[in-house]
């Protein structure tokens, strides 16, 4: 009789534990996590009405690759693309002749993360700033490459030990570089720091 008991409430212990290891982590020091996403990208475009141009909101998918340290920080690199199409504005009257031109926006960058959470709810809030590169591809012209700085704010909420849903929203500020020749490509028409959004959204699943 006394085993039994002590097996039921080893059991019991069990039982209790997971909901809070799920809740708070595996105790690890380190974690090792990948976070493909999907989500939506808007391109700064404000340089471009100017030409009577304006680029749709686009779908953009990736990955993040990160590393937690303990309980407070994430250090992440990603890889995004987005697909935009670039037109004629319908508020400016646009240019004479018809035009279109798609848009392959490749972003890639490191960022380190700040995770704040209460004891009261698992979910996190993840504060992130780093550096990269964001280079469009046009369909027509030559591809243009600028440096970028990227804040986000979004949050983390575990489903079980080795799997949570993670939101973010984005600004990646970029750089940008007036065109050095006509024909080359750029979103702007000086050097000016361009804003451009990011939502998106996926399933964390720490590998280790």
């Amino acid at each position: 009789m006394t085993r039994f008991r002590s097996y039921a409430l080893a059991l019991v212990a069990v039982l209790f534990a997971t909901p809070v290891l799920a809740q708070t982590g595996s105790g690890r020091w380190m974690r090792v996590e990948a976070n493909p996403y999907v989500g939506a990208f808007v391109l700064d475009d404000s340089e471009l009405e100017e030409a009577g141009l304006e680029a749709d909101i686009g779908p953009i998918l990736g990955g993040r690759v990160g590393v937690t340290l303990g309980d407070d920080w994430l250090i992440e690199g990603s890889y995004g693309y987005a697909s935009v199409s670039l037109e004629e504005s319908e508020f400016t009257g646009g240019p004479v002749e018809e035009f279109e031109n798609d848009l392959g926006v490749h972003l890639v960058h490191g960022s380190i993360g700040y995770l704040i959470g209460t004891d009261v709810a698992p979910t996190k809030l993840v504060l992130t700033a780093g550096t990269g590169v964001m280079w469009v591809d046009p369909e027509v012209g030559e591809s243009d490459a600028d440096f970028l700085v990227g804040l986000g704010a979004g949050f983390t909420h575990p489903v079980n030990e080795w799997i949570a849903f993670k939101g973010d929203f984005r600004d990646h500020i970029t750089f940008c570089s007036a065109p050095e020749r006509v024909d080359d490509f750029s979103v702007c028409s000086e050097d000016e720091a361009l804003n451009n959004f990011e939502i998106s959204g996926g399933l964390q699943f720490f590998l280790y």
